[in-house]
């Protein structure tokens, strides 16, 4: 779900995402486009009641039907962004099974700004005071830009360490358009999908070596459609990989898919889980 944010905003004007089918990319400028809190939350209420019914008709754990992560931004007129993602969690926190703080959409003015050493801690003790407030058991996870230099990945290393965030997902769309042949490459926004692969399975690979043994997480995300591409983030160092554009040329059975491919994968590989891969590539 998300990004969310506390008051309703209709983000940018339309049109604000495009298709680049000869890329399988997609180009966005929604500008965290929302309903607001009030809505999200009776959505994830009745989100909610629909998975533990399912639970209990298939006769399936609840915990085997499906993780519900909640992505949380600012309004664009917010000047203390800090008090947005704290109103977020406050509200929110309690209907999700996991946080994101979204600090990396470059489609909201100054919201990059906040990855910078100077802001991120603060920001980051804002979020986990109110997540151990009102929902200490709920992993707290903050997702950052592909676009970040070696410079800006140490602050946020240093800050997710220093406050004991639960982990990073690397990474948002890009702003670069490396790999693009479509015409449609010159709209402005974010890029995501299959051009963006290399660059975030690159910089999932920073985060993890720097993070390694500190407990910190990475969850990879970034031009994934298949099991091998799964791989590939796993074995840089990602321990979980999220689909966004891939989904959307290649439909909801391509998580199955994905999924075969990764077991036969880890299997000729000698590895007996994903755990076991995690940074070897």
């Amino acid at each position: 779900v998300g990004s969310t944010t506390p008051e309703p905003q209709p983000g940018n004007e339309r049109p604000r995402v495009f298709r680049l089918e000869e890329d399988r990319a997609v180009i966005n400028r929604y500008g965290f486009n929302s309903l607001g809190h009030g809505s999200c939350a009776k959505n994830l209420e009745l989100a909610r009641a629909e998975l533990a019914r399912y639970s209990g008709y298939r006769g399936v754990p609840l915990e085997y039907c499906g993780s519900i992560g909640v992505n949380l931004g600012k309004n664009k007129t917010t000047e203390n962004a800090k008090e947005d993602y704290v109103k977020g969690i406050e509200a929110l926190a309690s209907l999700g099974d996991y946080l994101v703080i979204n600090v990396s959409s470059p489609n909201t003015p100054g919201l990059r700004g906040l990855q910078s050493r100077s802001s991120i801690r603060s920001l980051m003790s804002s979020c986990v005071s109110a997540r151990n407030a009102h929902a200490p058991d709920k992993l707290l996870f903050v997702k950052v830009a592909p676009d970040l230099t070696d410079s800006g990945i140490d602050g946020v290393v240093e800050a997710v360490v220093a406050e004991m965030v639960d982990g990073v997902i690397v990474g948002n769309t890009t702003v670069g358009r490396a790999g693009v042949s479509s015409p449609l490459g010159s709209e402005g926004g974010g890029l995501s999908g299959a051009p963006l692969r290399s660059l975030s399975t690159d910089v999932v690979r920073k985060f993890h070596d720097r993070l390694a043994g500190t407990g910190v997480h990475v969850i990879g995300c970034g031009g994934v459609s298949t099991g091998a591409e799964a791989y590939e983030k796993i074995r840089a160092g990602a321990c979980a990989v999220q689909l966004y554009t891939g989904l959307t040329y290649g439909g909801l059975g391509m998580v199955e898919e994905i999924k075969e491919e990764l077991e036969r994968l880890l299997e000729r590989d000698g590895y007996g889980s994903v755990a076991e891969a995690v940074g070897k590539g």
